[in-house]
């Protein structure tokens, strides 16, 4: 949560405490609740009024209700006020807004003009002017026109989500479970065995027949050649 826009010095003549207002901005992704912070200057602090801010939010704490709406009529975001002025009055030679929270830590703080003692600092502005992050959440500019509880520029952009990149599981495929041959074993196997035998033992009655063949012509010739 920041300061997010201050007009300590506004276009009525001569200084006014009752015109000024500041304007805060949640930057964080959570509501924040304000209840029991303060926003103070350099003598006196105020209690914030119950006040939630939600995320992206801006909600505007002003001196008195009056002073702002004569300067703002159309306005229709979040406020409280604090019916009189911020802390003892914002100086418009110079002074320092500090927000602190429920335990008095610091949440944020600047200082303008001839006041030094925050970080940031920033320069004088004319009256009727603001100071005024830009974008919200930045660098403190001088408005001309002030914006409260609006932006004066487009609210940043959030970074793009990184789409998670899918990762492809490869496809195994399935195992095939062999078959259990048939009983008796392969078919086809089989058939090609059998032939191969019965063509062996074909072969070797063929070679027992010439070979029984020829022992018979050889006896037969040697009983005639005797005679």
């Amino acid at each position: 949560m920041v300061i997010n826009e201050v007009q300590y010095d506004p276009p009525q003549s001569g200084p006014d405490a009752s015109f000024e207002w500041v304007e805060l901005f949640n930057r964080t992704t959570e509501t924040i609740d304000l209840g029991g912070w303060q926003i103070r200057d350099n003598l006196e602090s105020d209690s914030i009024p119950p006040l939630s801010l939600p995320p992206s939010g801006f909600a505007v704490i002003a001196a008195t209700e009056e002073g702002f709406y004569e300067n703002f009529s159309d306005f229709a975001g979040s406020i409280v006020f604090l019916h009189g002025s911020i802390g003892n009055g914002l100086s418009n030679e110079g002074d320092c807004i500090i927000i602190e929270d429920s335990e008095g830590r610091v949440i944020d703080a600047i200082s303008y003009g001839d006041d030094t003692s925050q970080s940031p600092h920033c320069p004088d502005i004319a009256w009727g002017h603001s100071l005024e992050r830009s974008p919200p959440g930045g660098e403190f500019s001088d408005n001309p026109d002030p914006t409260p509880g609006y932006s004066l520029s487009p609210l940043p952009t959030p970074a793009p989500t990184e789409t998670p990149v899918e990762i492809q599981t490869p496809t195994i495929p399935p195992i095939e479970t062999p078959t259990a041959p048939p009983p008796g074993g392969d078919t086809t196997e089989s058939s090609g065995g059998s032939a191969f035998s019965g063509m062996a033992l074909r072969g070797v009655g063929i070679a027992l027949a010439i070979t029984l063949f020829g022992i018979l012509f050889w006896v037969t010739r040697r009983r005639g050649s005797r005679k």
